[in-house]
Parts: C-alpha cells; sequence; structure tokens
C-alpha cells in the first residue's frame, strides 16, 4: 500500500469589486487614472469605475493632472465575491491668469 498519495486542489484566489465614481464639485471627472496594488482603471464619461481584485485592504488613487490634485484613500475592505464602494473626489488646482508686458 503506498501512503504517499496525493490529491491536487485548484487554488482559487477570492476576488471581489471595487466600484465608484469619482467627482470635483459634484460634477464627475471623465478620464480620472485609478489605480491600486496590481489594478488599475480610467473613470468613463460619468466618472465611474470599476476594479476586479483580489479579496483585502487597499489604498487606492486618483489622479487627473494637471487640472486636479491627486487623492489617495487608505484602508478600503474589498470582502470576496461582494461589491465595495469607494467614491473619490478630486479637487480641482488653482488656475489663473498671466498678463502683462515684456520689455528686454
Amino acid at each position: 500500500m503506498d501512503d504517499n498519495n496525493s490529491d491536487s486542489f485548484p487554488l482559487t484566489v477570492s476576488r471581489g469589486y471595487l466600484n465608484g465614481t469619482v467627482t470635483s464639485n459634484g460634477s464627475a471627472v471623465h478620464g480620472a487614472y485609478i489605480f491600486t496594488n496590481g489594478a488599475n482603471t480610467t473613470s468613463d464619461t460619468e466618472g465611474k469605475y470599476s476594479l476586479i481584485i483580489s479579496a483585502g485592504t487597499y489604498n487606492i488613487t486618483a489622479t487627473r493632472q494637471p487640472a486636479y490634485k491627486d487623492n489617495t484613500t487608505a484602508g478600503i475592505i474589498v470582502y470576496p465575491y461582494n461589491t465595495t464602494t469607494a467614491d473619490i473626489v478630486l479637487s480641482q488646482r488653482p488656475t489663473g491668469t498671466i498678463s502683462g508686458t515684456i520689455t528686454v
């Protein structure tokens, strides 16, 4: 009798969804780049994004340079086979106009 028999079982990684909307002053931010460890996407015309990632705790960053300041949200928990919602608010960078005369 052989006592060294082994069975193999497929290893599956439990995944979940991380969804949300990127806004600034109540308006959707289109084209924001959203990323975390091992996953990234871009927000659509309504500011919405969706990532499929392994269950765990994440820091998620949204950026839309140069018009907006980056925003990182820490401690987002994604549970296996569930959807976590993390809406992100970006602050618009100040803008201005420079005018004058150059003399040489």
